[in-house]
């Protein structure tokens, strides 16, 4: 295995991460209650077709996420002769911790607070402890979905933090050479798993063995990428044509999903597909020379990109202030307002807090993870 550099850093990842927030972003949005707009073939069509497919954004996160953690371990055992577990713990608690817990204050405590000195006596239906060990997808799986928009979104928080668990034990443990037969090992575990319960909903969007194909196709992408340069060179040269195919195939899952996806007599082998596309696009822009672009061009998308963890987290408070600006505004009685001057309002203001929260919270906790790394890469 090659050697890498210390320091590793993908560039076009950031821009990628916040398109992925933006269509999870749209998957939320939307919401009316004025049968006037719900029946409006328009509003059906586009909330149906197009923001309803935002949960793909989230498959996209554990792809992009498996690809990253596994290149980053691997290159830290190429270097070092092994993996830190302690030490990456410890990074991704600092990285992950303070926004994850602030959100479950927030969830909790301070909502129903609120709510309650207003006069609504509503009781959070969800068991703190799964949330507290992050295991809240589990909570949807065997207890119900939380009827929090703000705790709801957690789940595949819980999910990353399963997997950065357990992998850097994978890598560390493992010689390289037996990845692949691990990889094979597990993406057959979730295919057999997809297969039992295909029927159950809770099982299919928010079991750990699920997502873990995704997060294995990434993992498995940046293995190839790490030692293997035949494959290396063969996406550093895709032609024009090739990459315009892969963009092209990738239109067909996010605008038009849900309209097809109950005609699909394998839906496994379709969810695989999507895992494999988003892969494609990771590697196209990480490597390709002869992109039609790159999303580090993009700066203030990609710059948006480095709050996306806020993003997520926060962007159910986005949702909530759009909906009552558009409602005091009179904005939310008309289709195009609906589904285009809410979208907007909750993205900007997801935006504003986001940015706050990783200036003025993450920050401290950011600075003392790269000083821990620069510890470590001297040690």
């Amino acid at each position: 295995m090659e050697q890498k550099s210390e320091k590793v850093f993908f560039p076009n990842l950031d821009g990628l991460r916040f398109l992925a927030f933006f269509i999870v972003l749209l998957r939320h949005c939307g919401f009316t209650e004025y049968e006037h707009i719900q029946n409006n073939v328009y509003y059906e069509f586009i909330r149906k077709n197009i923001f309803y497919n935002g949960a793909l954004g989230v498959n996209f996160f554990f792809v992009l996420s498996g690809f990253l953690i596994t290149y980053l371990l691997l290159n830290e055992k190429s270097i070092f002769k092994k993996v830190s577990v302690g030490a990456f713990y410890v990074r991704r608690i600092l990285r992950i911790w303070p926004v994850y817990y602030l959100v479950l204050i927030i969830g909790f405590v301070l909502l129903p607070f609120f709510k309650s000195m207003m006069g609504i006596n509503e009781s959070v239906n969800a068991n703190p402890w799964y949330f507290i060990f992050y295991l809240s997808n589990f909570h949807s799986v065997y207890l119900n979905p939380p009827d929090s928009p703000v705790l709801d979104r957690l789940w595949s928080i819980a999910v990353e933090e399963q997997f950065y668990l357990v992998w850097p034990l994978v890598i560390g443990l493992f010689s390289v050479r037996a990845l692949p037969y691990i990889f094979s090992l597990l993406l057959i575990i979730s295919g057999v798993f997809r297969f039992i319960y295909v029927a159950d909903i809770n099982y299919i969007a928010t079991h750990t063995i699920v997502s873990m194909s995704d997060l294995v196709i990434g993992s498995w992408a940046a293995y190839l990428c790490f030692t293997n340069e035949k494959f290396l060179s063969f996406f550093k040269n895709l032609s024009k044509f090739k990459i315009g195919i892969i963009y092209f195939l990738l239109l067909f899952p996010l605008l038009f999903r849900e309209a097809y996806l109950p005609y699909i007599k394998y839906p496994l082998l379709f969810e695989m597909i999507n895992g494999l596309l988003f892969c494609l696009v990771i590697l196209e822009q990480n490597y390709s020379k002869n992109s039609f672009f790159k999303m580090s061009n993009f700066k203030w998308i990609s710059k948006w990109g480095v709050w996306t963890y806020g993003l997520y987290c926060y962007h159910a408070f986005g949702i909530y202030a759009a909906i009552l600006i558009s409602k005091k505004l009179g904005f939310n009685t008309t289709t195009f307002n609906v589904l285009v001057t809410d979208t907007l309002i909750a993205l900007t203001v997801s935006l504003l807090i986001s940015w706050f929260s990783y200036k003025y919270f993450e920050t401290p906790f950011l600075r003392l993870k790269n000083k821990l790394q620069k510890v470590k890469a001297h040690q």
